[in-house]
């Protein structure tokens, strides 16, 4: 992986879905967009999770069509390594996420529970990247 890291330092990297699959589903494009691959090859047929973070990538770059790599593969003096806790890494930042909830409708029963009207909603957020 590391190894996979540093060539994209200096070379071009395309990934596509495996040959030998008989369906149209994708894979995660986040590993991929993280590791610095620029071209990164997805079934634009079949409407998925997988999809819809590869297109909300580039709409956080005002749609432009591409996608800067990440600073450590830019600079060639940053050092980066998955499998060394001693080589130094990019630090990430930090920021604050703040969601509020304005509208519900036709929310389910928690666990399909098929009594009661009392239901006790809850959020989950998934952060990919």
């Amino acid at each position: 992986r590391a190894l996979f890291i540093y060539r994209n330092k200096f070379q071009l990297t395309r990934t596509y879905p495996a040959g030998f699959r008989v369906n149209s589903s994708n894979y995660d494009p986040i590993p991929c967009f993280n590791s610095g691959c620029q071209l990164i090859a997805l079934n634009f047929q079949t409407p998925c999770d997988e999809l819809n973070l590869y297109l909300s990538r580039f709409r956080q770059n005002g749609d432009c069509g591409y996608i800067l790599k990440p600073d450590f593969l830019c600079d060639p003096k940053m050092l980066f390594s998955w499998s060394s806790d001693s080589t130094p890494a990019p630090n990430p930042t930090s920021c604050r996420l703040t969601i509020r909830i304005i509208s519900a409708q036709n929310l389910p029963k928690p666990l399909a529970a098929t009594k009661g009207e009392i239901i006790d909603p809850y959020v989950m957020v998934k952060v990919h990247g």
